[in-house]
Formats: C-alpha cells, sequence, structure tokens
C-alpha cells in the first residue's frame, strides 16, 4: 500500500489508507472526500468488500474510486471486490516490491481521474 501511496501523491491525489476499521473508513470517506481510498479484504468489524459496497452505496461517496491492495490472493475475492465496486483488485505478497504491481493500479486511477 504505501508503494501505491507514493506514486498517486506524486500525481498530487488525496489519499484515504491505513485507518483502524470499516467504520472509520466510512465516516474519513464521507468527511474527507478522498481522490482514492485504499482498501485491504482483512479489516476489523467490516471486511473490506462490505466496506466498499457500503461506499458505494453512500451518495456521498459512491464516485470515489476504491483500489483493493491485499495480500488474499483467490479469484472468488477478487471478483468479489470488483463487484462490489472497485477499480482495481492487486495482489501482493510480502516479497513484493509494492510498486511494481501497483503501478498499472496508479495509471488506471491517473487516467479515470484526468
Amino acid at each position: 500500500r504505501e508503494g501505491l501511496e507514493v506514486l498517486l501523491s506524486r500525481g498530487d491525489i488525496n489519499i484515504l489508507a491505513a485507518v483502524g476499521d470499516g467504520h472509520e473508513v466510512l465516516r474519513l470517506a464521507a468527511e474527507l472526500k478522498p481522490d482514492v481510498i485504499l482498501l485491504d479484504i482483512r479489516m476489523p468489524e467490516m471486511d473490506g468488500i462490505q466496506v466498499c459496497e457500503a461506499l458505494k452505496a453512500n451518495e456521498a461517496t459512491k464516485n470515489i474510486p476504491v483500489i483493493f491492495v491485499t495480500s488474499m490472493s483467490d479469484s472468488v475475492n477478487e471478483e468479489r471486490g470488483l463487484d462490489a465496486g472497485a477499480l482495481e483488485y492487486r495482489r501482493r505478497t510480502a516479497q513484493d516490491n509494492e510498486t511494481i504491481p501497483l503501478e498499472g493500479a496508479c495509471e488506471a486511477l491517473l487516467a479515470r481521474l484526468s
């Protein structure tokens, strides 16, 4: 996630990432109206899919792009994330240099925001 944050910050993009739980994401997204929200599937209280669905159901946050950055590598979670409204689903491992698998997500997001 940090790699994506660094790449996006170069494009002067307001990012919401690294918050405590799903309820906090929903509150901060409505309050701050970031340009993009980075989510993991694994989150306390609400999982990332539930958070994405809630964001997309809320008039105030439905147009904020969501990118999943997660170690969950199964195709079921990827399909669920994209079906919930995520722009991108990026898999990572502990060995990844996070900027490499995330460059495509950055390009997609920057193109959408242009």
